[in-house]
């Protein structure tokens, strides 16, 4: 796992732009009181956002294809279904996937 290369500028504007409804992700946010708080999720930087909880849940194959699918990254989603491989903790892997993210947002937001 390298650098991922420079988006283009189509994938730039896909990634930067919200999702529909049908296009949404679901994912949670662990809490003492109350457990799980579901959340929808209609951007590339929510996912992000979500992965900086403390202690964020999404299923993480789920997240693989939707980047594939619906933001058309497959670089990115390669990438992600190689740390789901890895035999780590969820915790370890949620952060291995949000720094990979993180990487691919700041490239698009230098384009844009």
């Amino acid at each position: 796992m390298g650098r991922l290369s420079k988006p283009s500028k189509d994938l730039s504007s896909r990634i930067m732009t919200d999702v529909g409804f049908e296009e949404r992700l679901i994912g949670y946010r662990l809490r003492a009181r109350t457990g799980p708080l579901s959340i929808s999720l209609y951007s590339f930087r929510e996912v992000v956002d979500l992965l900086n909880d403390p202690h964020p849940r999404i299923d993480f194959n789920y997240l693989r294809k939707w980047i594939k699918d619906t933001m058309g990254d497959d670089e990115l989603s390669n990438e992600i279904e190689v740390m789901i491989q890895k035999d780590i903790s969820n915790h370890e892997k949620s952060l291995l996937i949000r720094n990979k993210m993180e990487e691919r947002l700041l490239q698009c937001q230098k384009i844009l």
